[in-house]
């Protein structure tokens, strides 16, 4: 018998199903909204925190290795994009590469300029 009560207070009542669908039948509007909302601002919030991590890991970095590389990636993305503008399988790889340039304290205003042309992909 303890096993039987034990089991019933696993479940809802039988009526609580029933009281679910009128809302989600009068809300489903808001509720579609709702998700859509949530979903967008965990993708912005992701973006945002992922952008200001790797600044800081740069920031880390010596200043002589953080030079290097900023160099390597600036040539990479010009002629990455260089290309990307003639084949478009390469345009998402140019516009990952133009975003991280802009993570790098070095990024000077032709740095700032490459990047903010290629950073969204190609418009038409």
């Amino acid at each position: 018998m303890a096993a039987h009560v034990q089991d019933a207070r696993k479940f809802p009542p039988h009526g609580a199903k029933m009281q679910i669908r009128p809302f989600v039948a009068q809300h489903w509007k808001g509720l579609i909204v709702a998700l859509v909302l949530a979903l967008f601002g965990a993708f912005l919030g992701s973006r945002l925190l992922g952008e200001g991590r790797e600044t800081r890991a740069l920031l880390r970095m010596p200043a002589e290795q953080r030079r290097v590389l900023y160099e390597r990636t600036l040539q990479s993305t010009q002629s990455l994009c260089a290309q990307a503008e003639t084949d478009g399988a390469l345009v998402e790889r140019c516009v990952d590469s133009a975003q991280f340039l802009l993570a790098f304290p070095e990024c000077d205003g032709a740095c700032q300029a490459l990047a903010s042309a290629h950073r969204h992909g190609p418009t038409r």
